[in-house]
């Protein structure tokens, strides 16, 4: 970037173990315990949805693999 330009950047920052202990609204060991459980929570719920539709996809698309196949007329 060049002086006297700007620009817009959103960071995330993900810890896995023990992150810095800052203070958060609130505070308390209890909200950041809720959150903690919440978040598991719709974790597994959204992994539990994509499992059933990937199975309905994987079994929709066996069925027309597995369909048979349409009689032909005889020719004449």
């Amino acid at each position: 970037m060049r002086h006297g330009e700007r620009a817009n950047q959103t960071a995330v920052t993900v810890w896995f173990g023990a992150g810095p202990s800052l203070p958060g609204p609130g505070g308390g060991d209890t909200l950041r315990s809720a959150v903690r459980i919440g978040t598991s929570v719709l974790g597994a719920a959204a992994l539990a949805a994509m499992t059933v539709i990937a199975a309905r996809k994987e079994e929709a698309r066996t069925r027309v693999i597995d369909a048979p196949a349409a009689p032909t007329a005889p020719r004449a």
